[in-house]
């Protein structure tokens, strides 16, 4: 819906994004801590620093990635309430089907259209 002073796209569409991580990840920094504990000092310590600044450096691009999903709903929430919306819907809808999107589109918008 959109305000009709501000032209602000209100919208109560709540985005509780949640990532799993692939196990092959989870596996991978168990083997991390369990080789870490296993080196001798100081390079158990090193190795046990360099596998959490690993960790945290995967964490901070789960985050921008999450970020960046977060403004998807707006995204299609805007283009659903615009006027004159047809050409922008087409251009989408062509780009999403060369991409192999589309079904996975569809469903967002239709999530999107029923929380408008």
């Amino acid at each position: 819906m959109t305000n009709a002073i501000t032209h602000e796209v209100l919208t109560n569409y709540v985005t509780n994004t949640l990532y799993t991580v692939n196990p092959a990840v989870t596996n991978a920094l168990n083997n991390a801590r369990e080789i870490a504990q296993a080196v001798p000092t100081p390079w158990g310590g090193i190795a046990a620093t360099g596998f959490g600044l690993l960790s945290g450096a995967l964490g901070f691009i789960a985050k921008a990635k999450s970020d960046k999903a977060a403004l998807v709903p707006t995204l299609i929430a805007g283009i659903e309430t615009a006027a004159n919306n047809a050409d922008v819907k087409k251009s989408i809808q062509t780009v999403a089907t060369a991409a192999g999107l589309e079904d996975r589109l569809n469903v967002h918008v239709r999530d999107v259209i029923r929380n408008l």
